[in-house]
C-alpha cells in the first residue's frame, strides 16, 4: 500500500473521530450509559468507507453500494432496537453514521481535505443543537421567509443569470449585478439581526457612540 493511500486512510479514520468525539460527548449523560454510537464506532464506519472505496475500482462503486447497503442496515436495526428503549425517536446519530461513511469514501476517492472540511462543519452542526434549536423558536415568520428569500435569490437566481457583458459599450454584467444585490441584500440582513441580538445600543448611531 502506498503512502498517499495511508493517508487518505489516515484522513478517513480521522473523518470518524471528528463526529465521534461529538457523538460521544453529547450523548455522554445518556440514561443507562445507552450510547448507540460513539468514538469507536463513527472511527471504524469512516475507516470502513476508505477501505471499500480503496478495494473497488475508480470507476466503479459497486462495493461502496454494498457496504452502504451494510452500514444502513446496521443503522437501522440499531435504531429499531434502541430508539423504544430510551424513548428517543431521533435520526441525527444514525444519519450522522451514514455521512462518515460517505466522507470516508470521499477522502480516498481523491477528495480529503473536503472530506475532512465537512466533517468539521458536520461536528460544528451537531454541537449546536441547542442553539439552532433556540434560534427556530425565536424565529418569526417574515424572518423566515426573509431567509428562504435571500436564498433563492443567490442559490437559484444568480447562477441563472448570464455572466457576459451586454448592453450599451459592453457595460452591463447581469451576473455581476445580481452579486452585487445580493451582497446589499446580505448585509441588510445581517445588520437586521445584530440590531435584534445585541440591541440598537451598540450601533454607530446608539446613544453612547453619539455622547462620544
Amino acid at each position: 500500500m502506498d503512502e498517499p493511500l495511508l493517508h487518505r486512510l489516515a484522513i478517513s479514520l480521522g473523518v470518524g473521530l471528528i463526529v465521534g468525539v461529538e457523538r460521544g460527548w453529547t450523548s455522554r449523560l445518556a440514561p443507562g450509559g445507552q450510547v448507540s454510537a460513539g468514538v469507536r464506532t463513527f472511527s471504524i464506519v469512516g475507516l470502513l468507507g476508505g477501505a471499500l472505496a480503496a478495494l473497488g475500482n475508480p470507476g466503479s462503486y459497486a462495493i461502496l453500494a454494498a457496504g452502504l447497503l451494510v452500514v444502513g442496515a446496521f443503522v437501522i436495526g440499531v435504531y429499531v432496537m434502541t430508539s423504544r428503549d430510551i424513548n428517543d425517536f431521533g435520526m441525527t446519530t444514525e444519519v450522522a453514521l451514514i455521512a462518515t461513511f460517505a466522507l470516508g469514501a470521499l477522502a480516498v476517492r481523491g477528495a480529503p481535505f473536503e472530506a475532512a472540511a465537512a466533517a468539521i462543519v458536520m461536528a460544528l452542526v451537531l454541537g449546536m443543537k441547542t442553539e439552532v434549536h433556540s434560534v427556530i423558536l425565536g424565529l418569526e415568520r417574515h424572518e423566515l421567509m426573509a431567509s428562504l428569500q435571500l436564498l433563492l435569490i443567490a442559490a437559484v437566481l444568480v447562477p441563472l443569470l448570464p455572466a457576459q457583458q451586454m448592453g450599451p459599450w459592453d457595460a452591463i454584467n447581469p451576473r455581476t449585478i445580481g452579486m452585487l444585490v445580493v451582497l446589499i441584500a446580505a448585509l441588510s440582513y445581517v445588520g437586521y439581526f445584530a440590531v435584534k441580538v445585541l440591541g440598537s445600543r451598540l450601533g454607530l448611531m446608539s446613544p453612547q457612540c453619539s455622547a462620544a
